[in-house]
């Protein structure tokens, strides 16, 4: 049986992984322990579906040598990208120092792609464009430059007792987005409950939501199925919708009065992962699709 470490076990994909264990368990995946490593408190208990539980509450900075462990979740973001980088400089050197052979997937974005159009550019092995990077606004080109820094990092460093994977990680929904507040779904559904009103800034933007579910079981998937010493994979569903389709589902979902107001203009933004390696090369697939997520949020 296996061990797995998850270091930024508060976070939206660490928060849906826990919830996925507490419901399906782990045994399908012959892991029986998981060690939890967050800045926040979380409340689990000591055991969940027969899987051991060990909370390491602090940063990642006091962490001086990794516990044993047979895979490893990186799923740490800080929204200071300075200090966001020195995590990942510190669990760099853990890694370096472990002698052991472990799995390690690190959750990167597919903002990595820079600005796209379509999805055949998000195709894992095409390189990546630092001018397509260049074109997002300040924020979003720093969290992307960070991405691909640490990814090339990680590449010069994965050998045969570090098989690494980076996780190029699109857009999710799940009970933990409506608590995230740069996510148009969660914008809109808080929204529609504190003022009976959908604003639709950018109704051409274009966007794909992976259900939390999904998220988490196929990062599991690939984790204990990964064979080589360095991969890439996107993960995110490939079902497209623009924000005007998106706000009219949720408006109709919900079945009470109030107001969508489209406000319109020209601007497009495209954000849809090709995820055919995915599916051939790990055989996942998307089994929970938008309207179901949506069903479960909505609580209908």
């Amino acid at each position: 049986m296996k061990t797995l470490l998850i270091f930024g076990a508060s976070g939206f994909i660490g928060k849906s992984l826990i919830e996925y264990i507490k419901i399906n368990g782990l045994k399908k995946f012959s892991i029986n322990k998981i060690i939890l490593v967050s800045r926040k408190n979380i409340r689990i208990g000591k055991s969940i579906k027969k899987v051991k539980v060990n909370c390491l509450r602090g940063d990642i900075k006091k962490i001086k040598y990794l516990p044993h462990t047979d895979y490893i979740f990186y799923l740490i973001n800080d929204k200071n990208q300075d200090k966001s980088f020195k995590l990942f400089e510190h669990f760099k050197n853990l890694i370096e120092k472990n002698k052991s052979k472990t799995k390690i997937i690190f959750t990167s974005s597919g903002a990595v792609y820079g600005v796209i159009k379509n999805k055949d550019e998000t195709v894992e092995n095409k390189k990546i464009s630092i001018n397509k990077i260049k074109k997002f606004n300040n924020y979003k080109k720093a969290y992307a430059m960070n991405k691909y820094k640490m990814e090339k990092i990680l590449k010069k460093i994965s050998n045969k007792n570090l098989n690494i994977v980076i996780a190029r990680c699109f857009t999710f929904i799940g009970s933990q987005i409506l608590k995230e507040k740069n996510y148009a779904i969660s914008n809109f559904i808080n929204s529609l409950k504190i003022r009976k009103k959908i604003f639709v800034n950018n109704p051409n933007t274009v966007r794909s939501y992976m259900s939390s579910q999904d998220l988490s079981e196929w990062l599991l998937k690939i984790i204990t199925k990964v064979k080589n010493s360095y991969d890439i994979v996107n993960i995110g569903s490939d079902q497209e919708i623009n924000m005007e389709n998106l706000s009219k589902i949720i408006h109709k979902k919900h079945k009470s009065n109030f107001q969508l107001i489209l406000r319109k203009n020209n601007k497009k933004d495209y954000y849809v992962p090709n995820i055919k390696k995915a599916k051939s090369k790990f055989g996942l697939k998307n089994r929970l699709y938008l309207n179901k997520s949506l069903d479960d949020i909505l609580n209908i």
